[in-house]
């Protein structure tokens, strides 16, 4: 997916803050130091139309983005930390208002506040549950009667005994 809305005038953050930790949301959907392209992959495979996420600003240190998936693009916003809150980017110096929290302007972005400057932000891409659909998998993987597991995946079962019967000969 391309990239839209990445560009614009840079704003320095006053103070260097991981999202608030007592929010739910923020929690579930902040990725971290994790880049655009990996972002759009995740955003691609596991999201839909207004699926968003937010993660560390690559270029700037101390800012944000909200990244929202918006067939074909993923659109990216800066959002910013000062001393008055915290103030979302729509475009070059164009910023929505100020929030006292980064909960507080998500869940107002969600309720249309900058429908007509922002693509709408519904499905949260709660990175517990992409934890969970990974762990899932691996899981199943285990479920398959184990008298057919060799025959499926005989890497799994011949490599232990393998290096085990190596080690008992005591072969170079």
């Amino acid at each position: 997916m391309a990239r839209k809305g990445d560009s614009g005038a840079h704003l320095q953050s006053y103070t260097l803050m991981e999202p608030e930790s007592d929010s739910a949301l923020v929690r579930s959907i902040y990725y971290g130091k994790i880049g655009k392209e990996k972002t759009e992959r995740l955003l691609e495979r596991h999201g839909r139309e207004g699926s968003f996420l937010l993660r560390d600003s690559e270029s700037l240190q101390g800012i944000y983005c909200l990244c929202v998936r918006k067939t074909p693009y993923v659109h990216t916003y800066r959002i910013h930390h000062s001393f008055e809150g915290w103030t979302l980017q729509l475009s070059p110096g164009q910023m929505l208002q100020c929030f006292g929290t980064l909960e507080k302007l998500i869940e107002s972005c969600r309720a249309g506040v900058a429908a007509d400057s922002i693509p709408p932000l519904t499905h949260p891409l709660d990175k517990t549950q992409l934890r969970d659909e990974r762990l899932q998998s691996v899981f199943h993987l285990w479920s398959l009667p184990f008298s057919l597991s060799p025959f499926l995946f005989p890497a799994l079962f011949i490599s232990p005994f393998l290096s085990l019967s190596l080690r008992l000969n005591k072969i170079p």
